[in-house]
């Protein structure tokens, strides 16, 4: 579980830092 979460929360800071570019 607690690698899954990791794994989203990468995506999601991805999504974020993509977003701002």
């Amino acid at each position: 579980m607690s690698g899954i979460i990791t794994g989203i929360s990468q995506m999601s800071i991805s999504l974020i830092l993509l977003a701002h570019c």
